[in-house]
């Protein structure tokens, strides 16, 4: 009883504190300081000699308009994306090069905060915040900003294309609960032709029997990568190859370069990690493994929350998939963060604006989240990612179980 009491004056005035206009107003002051601080490092980078991550789109996309092998253009950094990419990016890549450095960074911000938004509204009405008190969201979000600058400026600074594919997934998420089989394909088949992981989707939608968006992923994928065949001809087919060769099947057969000093996040990095041995007779083994691994603990959540969901449950299971990328991915790099940046956002507006879930467990489970955070960007010896990204996944999984048993509680109270 007297925790309770405690719990509810700290929850009214931690939503206090939120609704307090000059917070607010202090809190977007810092994030467009950091905005502004990322954007003069995008162009320190774009305008050193040895260039930076983004330039390699550019450099690649001219290769590959000149016929040329986009994956040997003897620039510093290497071009490890599919054909496709650098076939869609040529138009971008003759904007004026000070222009298109802003216009990606521009473009990469908006993918994010609309990404996060379209998932936030869609858990408002379960964090009992209306639409016309979207102000009260503006503190946390901002916060949860901030704690994650680390992951973001490595994201934005160097011009990854996460926040892209962030926002490819979030569109076909967006069209696929509309209904819509093509767009949503559309979305998804881009997403996969431009990086590959969000193929995990594709587990999504087979776990639902959406069999009609899996043949149209599969048929528009098919003619997005082969698309770049109306410019090189046959020479597309080698360009695959080189792709395939080098940068996946190399990942899986052990020709890949791989940095056994640092763990990173993945399952399979952090088999590698304590035990190398096992990963140097069978990489593909451990990668499989650690597929298995979390295609079990998706399976489980699909199972525990197996009943008809509304789209505010549902959204937390679509993070959890945002999520299993970092975990199954056999090259952890730190820029893959953005897949989690949803997750860490919904999980803390959750905590922190919905009493139900503002409980001893849910503040410590937000500052483990962020020490583990930040010794695993320090430490990068440790399991301190690895057991940060499960904290994500419990947490996730946690919400889910909890809405859909008041889910079934309303229900039944209706019939009664």
């Amino acid at each position: 009883m007297y925790n309770g009491k405690i719990l509810d004056t700290g929850y009214k005035q931690i939503n206090n504190f939120f609704n307090n206009r000059i917070a607010q107003k202090v809190f977007a002051v810092l994030v467009l300081l950091v905005v502004v601080f990322f954007l003069f490092q995008v162009y320190h980078k774009a305008y050193r000699p040895q260039g930076y991550d983004f330039k390699t789109y550019i450099v690649s996309a001219r290769a590959l308009a000149a016929g040329e092998n986009p994956y040997e253009t003897g620039y510093e950094y290497q071009y490890i994306y599919p054909v496709f990419f650098a076939f869609i990016f040529i138009p971008f890549a003759y904007i004026p090069y000070w222009m298109i450095h802003f216009l990606w960074y521009a473009f990469s911000m908006f993918a994010m905060i609309y990404s996060v938004l379209f998932l936030v509204r869609l858990v408002l009405p379960a964090a009992g915040v209306k639409n016309e008190e979207i102000k009260k969201i503006i503190v946390p979000l901002c916060f949860v900003f901030l704690v994650l600058v680390p992951s973001l400026q490595h994201n934005f600074v160097n011009g990854e294309s996460n926040a892209l594919i962030l926002f490819l997934m979030v569109m076909f998420y967006k069209y696929y609960l509309k209904g819509s089989v093509i767009p949503a394909s559309l979305f998804l088949s881009a997403g996969i032709c431009i990086k590959l992981y969000p193929l995990i989707f594709i587990l999504f939608l087979l776990f639902r029997r959406k069999y009609m968006y899996v043949l149209a992923t599969a048929f528009f994928s098919a003619i997005m990568l082969l698309s770049p065949f109306l410019l090189l001809g046959g020479k597309v087919f080698a360009y695959y190859d080189h792709y395939l060769t080098r940068y996946i099947s190399g990942e899986i057969t052990g020709s890949a370069y791989v940095d056994k000093k640092n763990m990173y996040f993945s399952v399979s990095r952090f088999i590698s990690y304590y035990f190398p041995a096992l990963y140097d007779y069978s990489r593909a083994a451990v990668i499989l493994t650690a597929l298995a691994i979390n295609f079990l603990m998706i399976g489980a959540v699909e199972t525990a929350g197996r009943i008809p969901k509304k789209p505010n449950i549902e959204a937390w299971v679509f993070n959890i998939y945002l999520v299993s990328i970092l975990l199954i991915a056999p090259k952890s790099q730190y820029h893959h963060m953005m897949y989690m940046v949803p997750a860490a956002a919904l999980l803390f507006l959750k905590a922190y604006m919905d009493r139900r879930f503002f409980t001893p467990l849910s503040l410590f489970s937000s500052l483990a989240f962020i020490v583990f955070y930040y010794i695993g960007k320090v430490v990068r010896t440790g399991p301190y990612f690895v057991i940060y990204l499960l904290i994500l996944f419990t947490a996730l999984t946690y919400v889910i179980i909890k809405e859909k048993k008041a889910q079934e509680q309303g229900a039944l109270g209706n019939n009664n």
